[in-house]
């Protein structure tokens, strides 16, 4: 539900930019899991923080702190009350980019 202000947010942030792009493991399903930094600054952290990306759980907890102060300051997508996190908009069904079978 908040993937517009995302993507908007993200483009500000490295648009035009030279970014440097690290690959730090993998997930289970074998993709590769990348740090991106754009200026030194974690790409990730600076979403989280601004409220426009979550922290996701199944990823660890480095950036919780980030979150906990973007919650804290009603940034982005946690200006709304009770915002849906992702992964479970994704199990709705109602996800406008899921092709349909």
């Amino acid at each position: 539900p908040y993937g517009r202000e995302s993507r908007e947010s993200l483009a500000e942030l490295v648009f035009g930019k030279r970014i440097a792009v690290v690959v730090i493991g993998r997930d289970t399903a074998g993709l590769e899991i990348c740090q991106v930094s754009v200026d030194g600054r974690d790409v990730s952290a600076a979403l989280v923080a601004a409220g426009a990306a979550w922290a996701d759980p199944a990823t660890g907890t480095h950036l919780t702190s980030e979150q906990q102060q973007a919650q804290q300051g009603r940034r982005g997508l946690w200006t709304e009350d009770n915002p849906q996190p992702p992964w479970e908009f994704r199990q709705t069904g109602d996800n406008p980019w899921q092709p349909s079978a």
